[in-house]
């Protein structure tokens, strides 16, 4: 069987609808998704407890020469988030 032009284009062309529909979510089937404004709180409430979910951090203190140094944890992801800062 032998295509021509106008047949071959028309295949490819019914292809890629196709393979776009399938490919492409269907209205109404993704979830729902909400954004908190910047007033909005982040927090989470599970019975009496309050659990924040911001960043917990602690600053770290040293002494050098003498002189105190301070540096800030991040205790969430454990990594330094400042330098060693004079105070």
């Amino acid at each position: 069987m032998r295509f021509n032009n106008t047949s071959m284009r028309c295949l490819i062309v019914a292809l890629l609808m196709v393979s776009l529909f399938w490919v492409c979510p269907i209205a109404g089937s993704t979830p729902d998704v909400y954004a908190a404004s910047e007033t909005e709180s982040f927090i989470e409430s599970s019975g009496e407890e309050i659990v924040p979910f911001g960043e917990q951090t602690e600053w770290v203190y040293r002494v050098v020469d003498g002189r105190l140094q301070m540096r800030l944890w991040s205790i969430t992801y454990g990594i330094w988030r400042t330098e060693w800062l004079w105070v």
